[in-house]
């Protein structure tokens, strides 16, 4: 079983999450929807390749399209993955509560979207939002396992522009460690960008293993 999931709370009123389920390789993966704040009709939907919201949909990068197939809706003849057709918006404001998306095929064999339990070991998060720990934390305590990993990319002036980058760091590495995350290493993404950080570490890590498996030398400032 895969399991995906997305926290929405954007500046315009749209909020809410966007659940991702797949119980086996080659099965559909079914996409549960809890959004409020849409305007009524039909919006697209779909998946991009980056994860990277700082400029909207321009730095998202190109639909999803592992297999360089054709733009088109999900019901056509070879539609690909990131193209999951129109939401329906009703007068609530609210789109229709679920659909399913079979997986788009290449050479007649279906995409081994679990062939490896990543989600479980791993979890990466980049979403530039001012409470992107939090957004990072929810995703952990639902997805990632215990003795599990993360990567945070922390964009200093998406969250205090009015403090040095060096601060805003500090600040939400004690924000991880509130909620149960050990970060190991923090490192800077200068001349490539300006008052960002990349912090890697785990979550939940067991007690007797605190001071053997992690017992690193720590660069954090």
């Amino acid at each position: 079983m895969v399991k995906a999931a997305m926290f929405l709370n954007s500046s315009e009123g749209v909020s809410g999450t966007i659940l991702f389920n797949q119980e086996s390789e080659g099965a559909p993966t079914t996409i549960t929807e809890e959004l409020s704040g849409l305007k009524p009709g039909a919006h697209g939907f779909h998946v991009h390749a980056l994860g990277d919201t700082t400029n909207g949909c321009m730095s998202t990068g190109p639909h999803y399209n592992p297999h360089g197939k054709e733009h088109g809706a999900p019901d056509d003849e070879h539609p690909y993955a990131g193209d999951l057709g129109n939401a329906k918006v009703g007068e609530d404001g609210k789109p229709e509560a679920k659909k399913e998306v079979k997986e788009t095929k290449k050479e007649d064999k279906p995409v081994a979207v679990n062939k490896y339990d990543i989600i479980r070991m791993l979890v990466f998060s980049d979403v530039a939002q001012p409470d992107q720990a939090r957004i990072l934390a929810l995703n952990s305590s639902y997805f990632l396992k215990s003795d599990g990993h993360f990567v945070i990319s922390i964009k200093a002036n998406c969250i205090d522009s009015s403090v040095p980058a060096k601060a805003v760091f500090a600040s939400e590495v004690k924000k991880l460690q509130a909620e149960q995350f050990k970060p190991m290493e923090q490192v800077t993404l200068e001349p490539f960008k300006r008052d960002h950080a990349c912090v890697v570490g785990a979550y939940r890590v067991p007690n007797k293993q605190k001071s053997a498996s992690y017992a690193l030398p720590s660069k954090l400032e």
